[in-house]
């Protein structure tokens, strides 16, 4: 394999981190695939795997990789969430019934964990829902289920240790329902001012909810209102850098922070 272009598809992640490393005089090896960077400097090392850093602690990120457990603590903390409630196929006998009594219908079926959008299913109807959970059933044993918003913009920052680093919108795909940038959507810099203000605040609560250092916090538009529809507590600008050089140069500014934050952790 070329070194150069990592199997995973990372590599314009892979350049800022190498970038980011060498401005702050440190060496980073890379293993699997560039899936796993060791970065040393002087007498301190730390880990990347994926695009995760070691910045949050492992139980903060594990809330944040599960949308059910993020909408419970959030909702407990007075931050506007998009509910999300876990269903079970070993236990719940009678999943369509059950995801009517949770969210009604229509509904937004998913995977509780991760997943960057993949089978992420609308189940519209009865039948989509039936249709929709019978897949999900051969691939995980537990679900998140919500309701299915008429979401008129969707919002990615990015925040780290209490400050945002990077916002923007994300302009969904003709013909398509999710608003995420693997599916087509363009991440549009300019946030409307009326707008970046109540966004900054409903991250910044949403990252203090679970005692998270660095994330990024997806924010819904819906009905005039903004309500948190996720976190991820790994930081993906892969298809935001693809945008044009602008957007490469912002993502390389997040990932150079996030270097410098973990070297001085280490360091401390």
């Amino acid at each position: 394999m070329d070194g150069r272009f990592p199997q995973t598809g990372l590599r314009h992640f892979v350049t800022q981190v190498e970038q980011a490393c060498a401005e702050h005089g440190a060496k980073v090896r890379w293993h699997s695939d560039h899936w796993l960077a060791e970065v040393v400097s002087d007498d301190r090392r730390f880990l990347v795997i994926g695009q995760v850093f070691p910045l949050n602690t492992a139980s903060s990120a594990q809330v944040a990789t599960d949308k059910v457990a993020t909408a419970t603590l959030l909702a407990d903390r007075g931050v506007a969430a998009v509910p999300h409630h876990l269903l079970r196929f070993a236990t719940d006998h009678d999943p369509v019934a059950l995801t009517r009594r949770l969210v009604g219908l229509p509904a937004v079926l998913k995977p509780h964990r991760e997943s960057s959008g993949v089978d992420v299913l609308r189940a519209r109807d009865e039948a989509e829902a039936r249709e929709g959970l019978s897949y999900l059933a051969g691939r995980y044993r537990a679900i998140a289920v919500s309701p299915l918003l008429p979401i008129e913009d969707e919002f990615r920052l990015v925040v780290l240790d209490g400050e945002v680093l990077l916002a923007y919108r994300k302009a969904i795909a003709a013909g398509e329902w999710r608003h995420n940038l693997k599916f087509g959507a363009r991440p549009e810099l300019d946030v409307r001012p009326d707008r970046a203000g109540v966004l900054e605040e409903m991250a910044l609560a949403a990252m203090r909810a679970l005692e998270l250092r660095f994330a990024s916090v997806d924010i819904a538009w819906v009905d005039g209102r903004p309500s948190v529809l996720e976190i991820n507590s790994g930081v993906s600008l892969e298809h935001f850098s693809q945008a044009g050089p602008r957007h490469r140069d912002l993502a390389a500014d997040v990932y150079r922070a996030a270097i410098r934050a973990c070297l001085d952790v280490t360091g401390g």
